[in-house]
């Protein structure tokens, strides 16, 4: 069976790339079944060209995004060691929570495209999701019947995972932390927003090239920042 490779460098043909995880996988089980083929893999996140800030929904969208907030309580990372105390979590990683944490399916958008229709709706709407229900992607996801999802099924607690939300301590601590430039940039594409390390500072969504996802190999990622 041929497997369609993802484009190198680029969300097409990715598992990013909700168009074409058919043509990815070989097979017709998903796209239209289990969620909808929007037929533009940049609206799952990105609001629709021309319809940037004609979006209205009471403060429940991400800023600037295509997504709604995830719904429930989410566990932010938490430390003794931790120097400075989680306060909020960025857009950036509110938005892959979106998918990730499983409280919403993976297509559940603010905004869809022009002309689309209740008929070319999917009966199916899968979240990432370890739990039960028909509504999971790791139904069929569980090693058998497809592989397996656990690695991308964030759930709501944070405590197991690299800090996000925090502002980066190398702003102020040159022995154990490395210092970025002065747009919070890294020279190997590591990068902070707003001065602050979120799911996209390591992460590159729309670069497939090194996995998961990463902005350089792991074996590079922590020396970025972390002085040892």
């Amino acid at each position: 069976m041929y497997v369609l490779p993802a484009l190198s460098g680029t969300l097409v043909g990715s598992k990013h790339d909700l168009t074409g995880l058919n043509r990815r996988a070989g097979v017709e089980a998903m796209t239209g079944l289990a969620f909808n083929n929007y037929r533009d893999p940049c609206i799952y996140c990105h609001v629709p060209t021309g319809l940037q800030g004609k979006v209205a929904v009471g403060g429940q969208q991400i800023q600037e995004w295509n997504r709604y907030l995830p719904t429930g309580e989410i566990q932010v990372y938490e430390s003794e060691t931790l120097r400075s105390r989680i306060q909020e979590l960025g857009p950036e990683t509110l938005l892959c929570l979106s998918c990730h944490d499983g409280s919403m399916a993976v297509d559940m958008v603010v905004t869809k495209p022009e002309g689309w229709s209740v008929k070319d709706e999917a009966p199916l709407h899968m979240k990432i999701d370890k739990g039960g229900g028909l509504d999971r992607c790791t139904q069929c996801h569980d090693g058998n019947t497809a592989h397996r999802m656990d690695a991308v099924a964030i759930g709501r607690s944070l405590m197991d995972d690299h800090p996000v939300g925090v502002t980066y301590p190398g702003l102020f601590d040159s022995t154990d932390f490395y210092p970025p430039s002065s747009d919070g940039r890294f020279r190997n594409g590591v990068k902070l927003f707003r001065n602050k390390v979120e799911c996209a500072s390591c992460h590159d969504v729309h670069n497939p090239d090194i996995v998961p996802f990463l902005r350089v190999e792991q074996k590079d990622l922590c020396i970025t920042c972390h002085n040892k």
